[in-house]
């Protein structure tokens, strides 16, 4: 759709819309009253005689989104809600220049703040969220991956539990990743070793959750089922937060597993390059 055609879509489902400059994310108006009023046909025929990018403004209808801007993050929350609750994952998403948006309603109204170490960024009560057809100043277009009429109604406890579910360490023998590059960089041993390193090597035992994701007993404590991989990132983290940060490499996971230094990591996983 066309940004005007867009605005009256989201207009028809009583969710308020401003536009932005084009390629930019700065509104194009005073938008401000749009937080507790709708826009009618004749401000959306107005705004759109010129090219511009369009964001939505959320509360409306209790709309929400969650933002990822990094894949480490995402996976750590996708994998969660893929085991557990996948059914929260069938919703509007929204590819952005940097990562993806999921967007839901929300059941009952619920004040949100912002939440220290989260995966995601929420943009609610009234704050903007740039849509598609907006480009972004790269050039990158937004691109939506499901019907905007789709979007799934949860209770806030869906969208932030994806928490807490978590031997000895155990080091297995290391594999080429499926995913490595033809030819692995020779002068770079860093990326030599993300690259031709699967950390699903160390799991031998691991449950396939789909083509992607495989989950299994953290290393670090000793609960069931606790530790997800990502493949195709080559990334591993713990429902637990035992690790710190949400995911950890296939170099900071051998470090840790060995209680190593990273120099010694690198050293003894160049041998199964």
């Amino acid at each position: 759709m066309t940004p005007i055609d867009t605005a009256r879509f989201w207009l028809s489902q009583g969710v308020a819309s401003v536009p932005l400059h084009f390629m930019s994310k700065v509104p194009a108006v005073k938008w401000t009253e749009f937080k507790s009023r709708l826009p009618n046909e004749n401000l959306i025929n107005l705004w759109y005689q010129e090219p511009r990018n369009i964001a939505l403004v959320t509360g409306w209808q209790r709309l929400l989104a969650l933002e990822f801007d990094v894949p480490e993050k995402f996976s750590a929350w996708y994998v969660w809600h893929l085991i557990h609750n996948p059914a929260i994952l069938n919703t509007y998403r929204v590819l952005s220049n940097r990562g993806i948006h999921y967007y839901f309603y929300l059941k009952e109204d619920v004040k949100l703040v912002s939440i220290q170490h989260s995966l995601f960024e929420i943009k609610s009560g009234g704050k903007l969220i740039t849509i598609p057809p907006s480009v972004h100043s790269s050039g990158k277009l937004y691109h939506s991956l499901d019907d905007p009429s789709n979007i799934r109604v949860v209770s806030i406890e869906e969208i932030l539990n994806y928490s807490s579910i978590t031997l000895t360490p155990r080091p297995f023998l290391p594999t080429r990743s499926k995913y490595a590059p033809a030819n692995i960089p020779t002068n770079n041993p860093i990326e030599a070793i993300k690259a031709g390193v699967s950390i699903l090597s160390f799991f031998p035992v691991a449950q396939k959750i789909d083509d992607r994701f495989y989950r299994c007993d953290c290393p670090f404590h000793g609960h069931k089922n606790n530790f997800w991989i990502d493949t195709q990132l080559n990334i591993c983290g713990c429902f637990a937060g035992c690790i710190g940060w949400p995911s950890l490499d296939v170099i900071d996971f051998y470090a840790r597993l060995n209680e190593f230094d990273i120099k010694q990591a690198v050293k003894e996983l160049l041998t199964f390059t």
